[in-house]
Formats: structure tokens, sequence, C-alpha cells
């Protein structure tokens, strides 16, 4: 924990509430239209889930629950039963007409308009591993009416790229309502204390003292928002209804009403959950701080991501000329790598989303390049001279600033580091010296782009002295998102280095195994 982290949270707890983090929030509200809550609960000790919760936060959730989870046939019909509101907010090419499915295949604009701002909320990380528990269970599904077997997959495909979706740096797609309260506030509580959804809400109620909110916030503490339910109740309620239900395997009435009742013990489970992801999301709706100005450019990617890393290769799965060798290598397998060339892709998108997220929202707001500053990757200073340097042979020479900044600052920069004005990020310089005499540290950069009112029209031109000097900027280490986006593309090459790791045929399938012969002899008669 950073000093900084630990001074917040001292403040807040001072203050007796949460206290917002940074000027703006990081992702785009959206239409409740665009936006699906998902909620699971699970029997102690097992990996799949006994029921969901799923619903546009402006409605009334269905609920689907197992009475037995551990039976294969029952856990596939419940899950069979709430696919359709996932493959729905995914816009899942097979619920689409085969002429529309070919036109956005052909032109992925609209498709991607469509679906810009869909977002996936679920109360925290448990519920994110238990999309990628249904991946592993439900793609490789092979058992039963292939029209069943082909939407079980689809499902576990759409939860495994949900679940990968989640771990992209930057993303905004897929939101586990704990990790935002936390990015958005800065909470008085230990981090382990902060892994509950209720708690942290109970921090954000208006109009209360701060051991009110401390008192509510314990109470709330009580009860369970991760997937895995209360021992207690467990044990005293569900136990003994899903015993009597196994032991009624020879009175299907009898079993139906015990099914009943253990979906009716298991909706106020699922229902607190969804309630409580519902109001972390009113919670960050009412909040008055705009959305970063610079998120378009995040945004966009993850539509692109959605496209190329998810719809098409679901869209061309549906060519009933493809043979399952084929098949195979458009989706990503939940066990392994099986196209090394891929992984290595991925590896470079999540850099590159990272470096991206990064670049463009520190742009936006003031928390982020003070931030910055404090980390040594920024400078600010006072302009101090703008000369154009001679050059032999030539009528002007490139535009030098001299800015004078404190040697007291941190600074990671260095001597031929690109930077960009914050604010005008077009407007980027090179560093080409820096010099420390005392407590003033100057720096002199000379400037690469942006140079004219043409480029930048709300900004002076480069080279006018008479409106830049004395005026305070700030430069940030330009970001290099482009070039990691480049490696991206390299990886797919088929020469250069690391393609023998990249692209290595894959080993030979082993020989069947022969009848071991005892006797040399008979070997080699075998062998005629």
């Amino acid at each position: 924990m950073s000093r900084h982290d630990a001074f917040e949270r001292l403040r807040a707890w001072d203050e007796g509430r949460a206290i917002a983090n940074g000027h703006t929030l990081p992702w785009l509200r959206a239409d409740a239209a665009d936006r699906l809550v998902l909620a699971f609960v699970r029997m102690g000790g097992e990996s799949s889930p006994w029921g969901l919760c799923v619903g546009r936060p402006d409605a009334p959730p269905e609920f689907f629950t197992c009475a037995e989870p551990r039976n294969a046939d029952l856990h596939a019909a419940f899950v069979l039963a709430a696919a359709g509101a996932l493959l729905r907010h995914v816009e899942h090419p097979s619920l689409l007409a085969d002429d529309e499915r070919l036109m956005l295949l052909a032109m992925e604009a609209p498709l991607r308009a469509r679906v810009r701002l869909r977002q996936l909320w679920v109360p925290g990380p448990s519920h994110l591993d238990m999309l990628h528990f249904l991946d592993f269970r439900y793609t490789h599904a092979n058992t039963g009416d292939p029209k069943v077997v082909r939407r079980l997959q689809a499902l576990g495909r759409v939860c495994g790229w949900l679940f990968r979706e989640s771990t992209r740096p930057g993303q905004v797609r897929v939101f586990d309502a704990t990790a935002r309260l936390r990015r958005a506030y800065t909470f008085p509580a230990e981090p382990v204390r902060q892994a509950h959804l209720g708690y942290l809400l109970a921090w954000l109620e208006a109009d209360r003292t701060r051991d009110e909110r401390l008192a509510e916030a314990r109470a709330r503490e009580d009860l369970p928002v991760s997937v895995t339910m209360s021992p207690e109740y467990e044990r005293a309620t569900l136990e003994p209804l899903v015993t009597r239900y196994n032991a009624a395997k020879d009175d299907p009435p009898a079993q139906a009403l015990l099914a009943r009742e253990i979906h009716d013990a298991l909706v106020p489970e699922l229902r607190r959950r969804w309630e409580l992801t519902v109001q972390a999301m009113a919670a960050l709706d009412a909040d008055p701080r705009a959305s970063n100005p610079h998120l378009d450019a995040v945004v966009d990617l993850g539509s692109a991501e959605y496209f190329h890393e998810y719809w098409k290769n679901e869209a061309k799965g549906l060519d009933p000329n493809l043979s399952d060798e084929q098949r195979r290598y458009l989706v990503h397998d939940p066990e392994t790598d099986y196209a090394p060339a891929r992984a290595a892709r991925r590896y470079f998108a999540h850099l590159h989303a990272a470096e991206l997220a990064a670049g463009e929202l520190v742009h936006g707001d003031a928390t982020l390049v003070e931030q910055s500053l404090d980390a040594g990757n920024a400078l600010r200073g006072t302009i101090r001279a703008v000369e154009r340097e001679a050059v032999a042979g030539k009528k002007s020479g490139p535009i030098l600033w001299t800015i004078e900044c404190s040697a007291d600052d941190s600074l990671r920069l260095r001597e031929e580091t690109s930077v960009c004005l914050v604010g005008a990020r077009k407007r980027i310089g090179r560093i080409r010296s820096l010099a420390t005499v005392g407590a003033v540290r100057t720096v002199v950069l000379q400037m690469t782009d942006g140079l004219t009112k043409r480029s930048l029209p709300n900004e002076p031109d480069a080279a006018d002295a008479s409106a830049l000097v004395g005026a305070t900027v700030t430069f940030l280490e330009q970001a290099a998102a482009g070039f990691t986006q480049m490696k991206i593309f390299r990886v797919g090459h088929t020469d250069g280095p690391g393609a023998w790791l990249t692209h290595a045929a894959p080993l030979p399938e082993p020989s069947p195994p022969v009848r071991i012969q005892g006797n040399l002899l008979d070997l080699v008669k075998s062998l005629q």
C-alpha cells in the first residue's frame, strides 16, 4: 500500500464515509437495455452453480435453480434454461437470420455499434470464476441431442469469453461491482473487508454518521455475497431438502414438490446478491463525477475485441461445411493452448490494452496526472524560452522549449524520451537535455509534432514565444501502445525471431501399441 493510499484511507475514516478517487469515472454509463446483472450460488464444495439469477436492472430478474447439481442431466437442463439471456446479451450469431449474420460478418460496424455499451454486472470476483467453471464444463459437451449439445457448447464459450474479457486491462464490458466500487472510492476499512459488496455499500449511505455507517457495514457483512452460501443456512435448510429429494427418486410428484421447495429456498439468496449489484450500479450512476472524456478509444477497443475475438469466430463456426478440427481452432479452449501464436497474440493484446487505457485516460483526469507526477512519469514546469535552433543550410531549424522545473520533483524520464502535452496530446516533444543546478531542473524539449494551430486549433503555434513563455505546462511520457499493437500482428508471421516456437508443427500422433514378442524369431516373422 502506497503512502497516498494510506493517507486517503485515514482521511476517509476521519470523515466517516467513503471518499471519491479521481475526478472522473473510467467507464461510461449505459442504459438499462444494455446492462445485464448476473449472480450465482453454489453448493458447498462444488464448482458448478446451484442456481443463478439474471435480468436487466430495470425489471424483475429470472431465477433458475437445480435441485441436485451433481446430476449431470439436471444441471445441463438448468443452465440450458438460463442460456438464452446470456446469448441474447452478446447477440450470438445463432439467434440471427442467415442473411443478417453474413451481412454483419462482412460489415462489422453495425454490430459493433449495437453492442458498444453492453455491460455484464456481477456481485464479485467469485461470480466471475463461476463463468470460468461453466466454460470448462460445457464448451466440450458431447453427449445428448445434437441441438441441445450445440446450445450448451455455445453457452460454455460465451461464459469463457466473458471471463477472459473480465481479465483484459481497461475493459468496460464485464463489471465486478465490488472491484468497481473500490476503484471509484476509498473506504475506511482494511482491504480484506472491502471484498464484501454489502459492506462497501453501507459506507456510501448518505445522511449517516461514521458510527452508524460502521454498524450497518458490520451487520451487512454477516450475510454472504460470494457464490458460496452460509454453511449454517445450507446445513439447516438445504441439506435436508436435497436428502429428501434424492430419496424420492421413485416418486416423481414428490420429487417435483421438493425441487420447488429447494428453488424457493435459493431464491432469497440469489435475490440479495442480485439486488446488491443493482444498488452498486445505481450508486455509481448517481455519482456526480462525469465519465472520463477520453474513453472512446478504450470502448472502441472493447468493441473490436468483441467482434474479432468472439462474435466473428462464433459466426464462422455455424458453417455446416466445417470439420470438427476446423471448428476447434475458431474458439479458445478452456483447458490449453492448441495454437501458441494465438496465446502470444493475446499476451500482446492485453499489454496493448493496458497501455492504451493508461495513455488515454490520464489526459481526462487531473488525479491521474498528479499520480504520474508523483511516480516520476511526468514533468511540470514553466516555459522560460521558445526558440528555433539554427541549422546550416536550412531556413528554419527545430523548435526548442526550455522548461524550468523543481529539482525536488521525482523524474524517471530521460534524454531521448518522447513526451506529450497534457490536454493537447498531439503536441509531442523529445527531451534533448536535462540539467540540474541547485533547486532548479532545466529541461530542453525539441518539439516534433503538433506544431501549428492547424493541428491544434485551441493551442498557440509551438514557435509562438510571446504566447508561450511564462506558461506552466505538464508533459507526460508518450504512450507506446501503437508499438505493442504492431507486435500483435507480427506474432502471426510465420518467419522471423520466435516463429520456430509459435508456429512449430505439432508433434506426430503416437504409434498404436503393439503386442510385445518375447521370441526374436517370432518378432521378425511378424514384420514380414
